[in-house]
């Protein structure tokens, strides 16, 4: 089944209809009417693009990588043989969105950075994190709590805030099987 097709579809069905509706002399059901138009988020136009190559624009760098997956808080992008896990409140921009959208299903409502980096844990993986303040750690993901986790490195443990992230990085499954 061609899912671009039928969001396609759909969309100009929804135009069609507002701009019927629109043509009616009702400046308070335009003014919903556009308000409801504009409430499509980031995620939800990211997601229509999963598997595709997109330039993401951060503050520290530029990535030009693959949409893996995508989730409420968060953006997993592979560039050549790494993974990011990307806050989705640190991308500055992204460019050649089109206007399709789709939406998360459940499991990608629930599922967050921390689940995520939960899942890294138990796979013993080394990952390196970006924190908003521009320091860059490098370890081993340990203990879980509410807020923060714990990370060994070479110099012992580090006890992060986990909505202070805005990336992580790590070597891709590929990289990880050799």
């Amino acid at each position: 089944m061609n899912y671009k097709y039928l969001n396609e579809l759909e969309r100009n069905l929804e135009i069609q209809a507002h701009s019927y509706l629109l043509q009616k002399d009702d400046s308070l059901f335009e003014s919903q009417t556009r308000t409801e138009l504009n409430q499509v988020t980031l995620v939800t136009r990211l997601k229509a693009h999963i598997g595709q190559f997109k330039m993401f624009y951060l503050v520290d760098k530029n990535i030009y990588a693959k949409i893996i997956e995508i989730c409420a808080e968060f953006v997993l992008l592979e560039e050549l043989q790494f993974r990011y896990l990307i806050n989705i409140n640190q991308l500055l921009g992204v460019e050649k969105l089109s206007n399709l959208n789709t939406k998360l299903t459940r499991f990608e409502e629930k599922w967050n950075l921390k689940s995520s980096l939960r899942d890294l844990m138990l796979r013993k993986v080394v990952v390196q994190i970006k924190m908003m303040n521009q320091q860059q750690v490098q370890g081993i993901l340990t203990n879980f709590f509410k807020d923060h986790f714990d990370l060994v490195t070479n110099n012992g443990t580090l006890t992060l805030q986990t909505n202070l992230v805005t990336w992580v990085k790590y070597k891709s499954e590929i990289e990880i099987l050799r």
